[in-house]
């Protein structure tokens, strides 16, 4: 068999994707977090995402682990959008989305 030069690639699997973060709560990352979220990757969640585009839960992969934390995070995840895995062009359950925060602080 040989390659043809003009193939199209199919879109069988789309994975999932955020679309728009939500700025609740405004004061969001808390100052305590700071020095780790200074770091590089301070801190990186895998979002799951269900067919409708809202996430079904998270996991901190590395960062903070903190309480208060947690519940900025729930309150954040909750009101963000996703676009879900699409399979076939059919929505699905599933998909991962992997997000980055980190705190910059300028001083002038």
């Amino acid at each position: 068999m040989r390659a043809v030069p003009n193939d199209v690639p199919l879109n069988i699997l789309r994975p999932a994707e955020l679309i728009s973060l939500s700025e609740y709560p405004s004061s969001w990352p808390p100052e305590q977090n700071d020095v780790e979220l200074a770091l590089p990757h301070g801190l990186l969640i895998d979002v799951t995402v269900d067919q409708n585009g809202q996430m079904v839960g998270y996991q901190i992969i590395s960062g903070p682990h903190s309480v208060d934390l947690r519940h900025q995070l729930d309150q954040m995840l909750l009101f963000s959008r996703f676009r879900p895995m699409k399979s076939f062009g059919r929505s699905i359950t599933g998909g991962h989305v992997i997000l980055s925060f980190s705190a910059v602080r300028v001083r002038g």
